[in-house]
């Protein structure tokens, strides 16, 4: 869940909210759902998530608390299989340093198994007629990460797990504020991770450092998002899979107020994520992943918010999370 909290009178140094300048309080109801790559392997590095490019007033806080499900099944029947359910909490922080610069953390709580989602998940498919998968020919509820590397190795890890991730800690600057003159918001965002994972399947012992270029507008009853971003693995090997040395992102999306008028505490965001290579030792393994993210964000009272999202693979790879399930709360301080 995400909660939004925001001080509701500005101090006399900031600028009052106008058309063309609407109250960040209303730009962070329409952002988009900050969430990394969810895929088993992915857990093993901090990937990048989509941002809003707007920043927090100086001296303004955002706590967020996510609950988050993904339930995965990715084989191609020979090289790899990834059957696994991830369960995590993750909480995080961001602050208001400068009117244009704020920093962050966050971290999360994981247990991974085989979960309980894998008969529904398979009926759901059935139902519908969709594609299943492979699913019918795996035991439910199973957890199982298995591979033959390009070097003939076989790795197979079929326990579970439970831990802390790698703590994320993050900063964003303004390059271009959105004001009468500027019809768009642009800003740089940075992480680097600080080894806290209790396993290496939730982070590696050295750091992993991202960057991302960051676009935005804000209008009255509605937002745009979009950025472009790369992270790098400085930990290239773990647990026998070898890493990409670096991953790149982008993702585009928006969110809108459905009735602005009679409901302005509703808003509808969806937003598109895809990234680069992530494995290079396994042979047949995607060279991309993508994701869309689609939920509501309502507001609870004037300082905190509860959003609902779900992720799906539109184009479904072997290398995807084929759902994930978030709820959130989100405050401003």
């Amino acid at each position: 869940m995400e909660i939004f909290l925001l001080r509701t009178v500005p101090a006399l140094s900031e600028p009052v909210s106008t058309e063309s300048q609407p109250s960040r309080f209303r730009t962070w109801l329409r952002s988009p759902l900050t969430l990394d790559n969810q895929f088993p392997l992915a857990l093993f590095h901090e990937t990048s998530e989509p941002l809003a490019a707007s920043l927090l007033g100086k001296g303004q806080t955002r706590g967020d608390l996510k609950l988050v499900i993904s339930n995965t099944y990715a084989s191609n029947g020979k090289h790899f299989k990834n059957d696994t359910e991830a369960t995590s909490v993750e909480i995080g922080v961001d602050y208001g340093l400068l009117e244009s610069f704020e920093v962050g953390a966050g971290i999360a709580v994981i247990n991974e198994d085989g979960g309980t989602f894998d008969h529904l998940i398979d009926q759901w498919h059935r139902f519908f007629g969709m594609p299943r998968g492979g699913r019918n020919k795996s035991p439910d509820d199973e957890i199982r990460l298995s591979a033959i590397r390009d070097d003939g190795r076989v790795i197979r890890i079929d326990d579970g797990e439970f831990g802390l991730s790698n703590l994320r800690l993050k900063s964003k600057v303004a390059l271009m504020t959105q004001d009468a003159d500027n019809s768009l918001n642009f800003s740089l965002a940075g992480y680097i991770t600080a080894p806290t994972a209790t396993s290496r399947r939730f982070g590696t012992l050295a750091p992993d450092l991202g960057l991302q270029l960051l676009a935005g507008h804000d209008g009255e009853s509605y937002s745009l998002h979009s950025g472009v971003g790369a992270t790098l693995f400085t930990d290239t090997e773990t647990k026998g899979y070898e890493f990409s040395a670096a991953q790149f992102s982008g993702f585009i999306g928006g969110g809108y107020q459905l009735l602005p008028q009679t409901l302005p505490d509703l808003a509808i965001v969806a937003t598109v994520t895809a990234y680069s290579d992530l494995i290079q030792n396994i042979p047949t393994f995607p060279d991309h992943s993508l994701y869309l993210d689609a939920g509501l964000r309502y507001l609870l009272s004037e300082k905190i918010a509860v959003n609902g999202f779900v992720r799906e693979n539109p184009s479904p790879r072997k290398g995807t999370t084929d759902i994930t399930v978030i709820l959130g709360l989100t405050a401003f301080l």
